[in-house]
């Protein structure tokens, strides 16, 4: 299964609104709505996960309704950082039934300029990358496996977000693309 993992756990303090940037509306939309169709309307998707800020969960629900995202599968609670919240949201998909033919891909709810293309092609690499030999920038992880980073594709720098042998990652460029091994 090829998932799509929305971060949307931030504030946007910077923004200076009362609401999360994710929930401000543009042309009457919800900015996470037109990030979550970009990924409804892809083929290559078959589920969506958010990781949401707490509380605000009853809001995501009823705004993916409104608006037929009906690969929504999992609302998932923010955590403080990005990395904690990218890690709930994997551990929430760990913990739902995810295998280890599961691809999910990352990407920031308030971004919502993601192409089809760009979704096949990070899918298409995690299938050639992660079945095979494994491009360059990955390499670098291969003694990290077991640990869940973020990693730069660019610069091939990376931050360890948490330990957890059960994991081995592969990430592409945006939006991260993860494949998950649960070892038995």
């Amino acid at each position: 299964m090829n998932i799509a993992l929305l971060t949307a756990g931030g504030t946007g303090n910077r923004m200076g609104q009362d609401i999360p940037k994710q929930f401000m509306c543009i042309d009457n939309q919800p900015v996470i709505i037109y990030t979550m169709q970009a990924f409804q309307y892809s083929k290559d998707i078959d589920a969506i996960a958010v990781v949401c800020i707490p509380g605000w969960e009853p809001i995501m629900q009823a705004y993916a309704n409104q608006f037929n995202i009906t690969k929504l599968k999992w609302i998932f609670p923010g955590g403080d950082s990005n990395q904690e919240s990218i890690f709930n949201g994997i551990s929430g998909l760990k913990s739902n039934g995810c295998d280890d033919d599961d691809i999910i891909l990352v990407h920031d709810g308030v971004r919502p300029l993601v192409s089809n293309e760009i979704i096949a092609n990070n899918i298409a690499t995690c299938n050639i990358t992660s079945r095979k030999s494994g491009a360059a920038y990955l390499r670098d992880l291969a003694q990290y496996f077991g640990m869940v980073a973020e990693v730069n594709p660019f610069t091939g720098e990376y931050h360890i977000i948490h330990h957890d042998e059960n994991f081995r990652l592969a990430f592409g460029s945006r939006p991260n693309t993860i494949e998950e091994y649960i070892e038995e």
